[in-house]
């Protein structure tokens, strides 16, 4: 352990991050970045140069997006989601995508590959409605000869205040796939928080999984697909002031287990295959009809229904 945390770069303590709220620490988080993983022209790739890069307890705020490229292996670290926050305010209040696909990410992580993430909050410009800000998103450009995002563990996570709470996926045919989110808070109680908290778009965005944690406060819907992009589970998490809790493309397949859903909009299928197991729906209003809608969807489990009203499925 003292070994590992001599080779640990401390955005504070080692770059002069501040912290407070008020600087703006965008060019030494990016600095910090750049010297743990290397920079976007000369990225480290999987070397053992790689370095785990800790962001103290403090609210980071980074006026442009922060960017890492063909990291495998890596670690970034913070002290929670209580803690350890990271904030875009846009210079001049002007948000300005990073590349043509017109998205604007307070993290992106271009290529992001059997890597961890744990103890961060993400906050975006206060932006719900132009359908480009992300608080991370992983959309690998495939310049470079970089790697795809796959492989990777996501934990104690939090995103608020963007269109897209986490996005995978981009244009181009790079494989981002087999990510794991444990624990993690897409959007937090009440209303505003996202669009859309989880969103996975692309046909080579495939087999996310999503464990315990909870989802709140997004406009649009909590978990989204499109295209053939598939998360393939969601399991034990809450789910409650969104719009729709978990709208699913044509072509994706998903199994929901041990989901608590306090949203009369559950479940929207396609034709893929679409089982919720042992989930707990507690609708305060009463209303459930719709609660699960689509071709392909099947219930089994508890309705909690302290309305009385019986559950359309």
């Amino acid at each position: 352990l003292p070994t590992r945390l001599s080779r640990c770069i401390n955005v504070k303590d080692d770059f002069g991050a501040v912290g407070n709220g008020v600087a703006d620490d965008a060019a030494v988080l990016q600095a910090a970045l750049n010297a743990a993983f290397g920079s976007a022209s000369s990225p480290h790739g999987g070397s053992i140069a790689n370095i785990p890069v800790y962001f103290p307890a403090g609210l980071y705020i980074t006026s442009v997006p922060l960017v890492v490229t063909n990291v495998q292996g890596g670690i970034i670290f913070g002290d929670g989601v209580l803690q350890t926050n990271i904030k875009f305010v846009p210079s001049g209040g002007t948000i300005t995508p990073v590349n043509s696909e017109g998205i604007t990410p307070v993290l992106w992580l271009n290529g992001f590959y059997a890597s961890t993430m744990t103890g961060l909050g993400f906050v975006g410009p206060s932006d719900t409605t132009t359908w480009s800000t992300v608080c991370l998103w992983l959309g690998p450009d495939g310049l470079l000869g970089g790697t795809g995002s796959h492989g990777n563990l996501f934990e104690n996570i939090r995103t608020t205040s963007t269109t897209y709470g986490i996005f995978f996926g981009s244009a181009n045919a790079q494989a981002v796939s087999e990510n794991t989110c444990l624990n993690c808070e897409w959007g937090i109680g009440g209303a505003g928080h996202n669009l859309v908290g989880f969103f996975c778009s692309g046909g080579n965005t495939l087999n996310m999984k999503v464990i315990g944690g909870g989802c709140s406060g997004n406009g649009t819907a909590g978990f989204k697909t499109n295209n053939s992009a598939s998360i393939t589970s969601i399991i034990s998490v809450a789910m409650d002031n969104n719009a729709q809790d978990i709208d699913l493309a044509a072509t994706a397949q998903c199994t929901v287990i041990g989901v608590r859903a306090e949203d009369a909009a559950f479940i929207k299928t396609g034709s893929a295959p679409t089982v919720a197991i042992n989930c707990n729906q507690a609708d305060a209003g009463g209303t459930v009809n719709g609660y699960m809608t689509g071709p392909s969807a099947t219930f089994t489990g508890t309705l909690s229904n302290p309305g009385g009203n019986t559950p359309t499925l």
